[in-house]
């Protein structure tokens, strides 16, 4: 006899927020920070670029502390392409501050190299942008 599955997966188990083998979409999570990120934003359209940087670390460090508890309660787990991405796209300083408060993702090499390699292009974007204007 064929056993039942259902959508999410799991055998005769209806979904909860305890489930650890619910299938997460990567693109879904990323869409959904980001517009997180865009509706905080749009609350400030005077000063949208303070507006953008705020929002964004918030969001960041809301996915930091979110990935965190999920690592400690064994739960489905942020991607860590939608960390970086959050990274990337200003929420680097609240990134590599939840890394430090939570001790979160510290000894994972291909994380902090990457991590390290978006602040340094940061960091030097900023540096042309002082020259050059």
């Amino acid at each position: 006899m064929r056993a039942n599955l259902a959508p999410w997966g799991v055998v005769d188990t209806p979904p909860n927020c305890y489930t650890p083998c619910m299938k997460t979409n990567k693109s879904l999570s990323l869409g959904l920070n980001f517009a997180a990120v865009f509706g905080i934003a749009m609350l400030f359209p005077l000063a949208s670029a303070p507006a953008w940087l705020i929002a964004i670390q918030i969001v960041a460090a809301a996915a930091m502390a979110r990935d965190k508890w999920a690592a400690r309660l064994r739960m489905t787990r942020v991607p860590e392409a939608t960390l970086l991405s959050l990274a990337a796209f200003g929420g680097s300083p609240a990134v590599l501050a939840m890394r430090y408060i939570f001790r979160h993702k510290t000894s994972k090499q291909p994380f902090s190299n990457i991590l390290y390699g978006i602040c340094a292009m940061q960091v030097l974007c900023i540096v042309l942008i002082k020259i050059i204007f």
